[in-house]
């Protein structure tokens, strides 16, 4: 039987405590006229081409800026201004100042880069027209003539330094980026009474943050009272390996199956919230979650943080284990999550593992004070050595085991070892 979609909930991942909360909108959305960017481009001008590029940006409210702004006018024909920026470049005897105005041709490389026509200004220097971000001394901005439509709801956090966390701190990604996530405002009437499905987050000039909703919410003023916000994901509940408000935070990154390059980089993330994300990736990724404070740290090889878990292991076959009984164990199979059969004990389940990891899910209460080894006969007497590997305690959120890929067609013996012993058999 295939998983059914109420399999996956909705999970509190993260919470927000904080006065100064408001739901407004209906308006232009202010990240025209108080949104900022925190990091510099490099800028290549080649005659009446000016290409800005933010590839190398991984800070998620600059990451949102640019979707907001370029890349809402990626069909081109909008034109904006480069703030007057100084560059010096030491090394090659290099000093000015780059400022104009351009117009959007496109917009390339899921938003991060922006191609334009210059239409004044934006003048190379003699045999030099590739201006470096290191080389900036100002953080280059932008005006746009248009400040596009009136967009919908959003909540506002006026007073980010009177909480501990933040929304950026909380790691919120949102639609924007294609996952589902909601929020739930405690206090909240008519519609913001709802969980409310989250388009993405950004921090303004003047430090407040903006929480896009991609639909939904109506006016209203918390501002005079402590208000929590509770961050939800949708995934199994199985899958989480923290408490809910854990703050033990690293990075989530989303790396391309074909070639394992870097695709995105997500600061902020706890493991629960790398897990459900990753459930939601198409299988052209794969992803990890690295306990490294920054995606620079990471990729630049600054106080890197080592892998404490890898989210995202190769596997095809996935066994769930549940004790019925004193006697008794049930195994339900899903190959590649999408087919499930229930055996009960005894029991022999085929699966090929071929060149693939065997899964073994250990979350189960049932679980609890039971011990879980693997023997390759049937009289329990040759452990299966290194082809074997546990994770977590039996019967704790994130309890797993993993069994390598065994070099040909064999039976391996389980048994459960606790207020009785369980015996059953995989044939691998």
């Amino acid at each position: 039987m295939a998983e059914t979609e109420s399999a996956y909930t909705l999970n509190k991942v993260r919470t927000l405590k904080n006065y100064g909360l408001y739901v407004t909108g209906l308006t232009v959305d202010p990240i025209f006229k108080y949104g900022i960017l925190n990091a510099k481009p490099n800028i290549l001008i080649n005659g009446s081409t000016c290409t800005i590029d933010y590839s190398h940006v991984y800070d998620n409210s600059d990451a949102v800026y640019l979707r907001k702004t370029f890349n809402g006018f990626s069909g081109g024909g909008e034109t904006f201004t480069v703030s007057a920026s100084q560059y010096f470049d030491e090394y090659n005897n290099v000093s000015t100042t780059l400022s104009g105005t351009c117009r959007i041709s496109s917009v390339l490389n899921a938003g991060r880069i922006i191609v334009s026509t210059i239409i004044s200004g934006m003048t190379a220097e003699s045999n030099y027209n590739y201006y470096g971000k290191n080389n900036f001394v100002d953080i280059p901005q932008y005006t746009f003539t248009s400040t596009g439509g009136t967009i919908g709801y959003f909540l506002v956090n006026s007073l980010p330094n009177l909480s501990v966390t933040t929304f950026n701190d909380m790691g919120i990604l949102g639609s924007i980026y294609g996952f589902e996530e909601y929020i739930e405002i405690s206090g909240g009437t008519a519609n913001n009474a709802e969980r409310i499905l989250v388009n993405g987050t950004t921090t303004l000039k003047d430090s407040r943050e903006v929480l896009y909703f991609a639909a939904g919410g109506t006016f209203q003023n918390f501002s005079n009272t402590v208000t929590t916000v509770d961050l939800y994901l949708r995934g199994k509940p199985s899958l989480l390996t923290a408490p809910y408000n854990s703050n033990i935070t690293g990075i989530f990154t989303i790396l391309n199956a074909s070639d394992s390059d870097l695709a995105f980089c997500f600061e902020n993330q706890t493991i629960n919230q790398s897990e459900l994300r990753r459930m939601s990736l198409p299988p052209v990724y794969t992803s990890n979650f690295v306990d490294c404070k920054s995606c620079y740290d990471l990729i630049y090889g600054t106080e890197i943080g080592t892998d404490i878990y890898i989210i995202s292991p190769a596997f095809t076959n996935l066994l769930y284990i549940t004790v019925t009984s004193p006697s008794s164990v049930v195994l339900t199979s899903a190959s590649n999550l999408t087919a499930t059969t229930t055996i009960t004990q005894p029991v022999i389940l085929n699966r090929s593992i071929g060149n693939n990891i065997f899964k073994i899910d250990l979350s189960h209460p049932s679980l609890i004070g039971y011990d879980l080894a693997f023997y390759s006969d049937a009289g329990y007497n040759i452990p299966l050595g290194t082809i074997y590997n546990q994770y977590g305690i039996p019967g704790y959120n994130g309890a797993y085991a993993m069994i390598n890929p065994t070099p040909t067609s064999t039976t391996i013996y389980g048994v459960l070892t606790g207020q009785s012993t369980i015996y059953f058999s995989i044939k691998t």
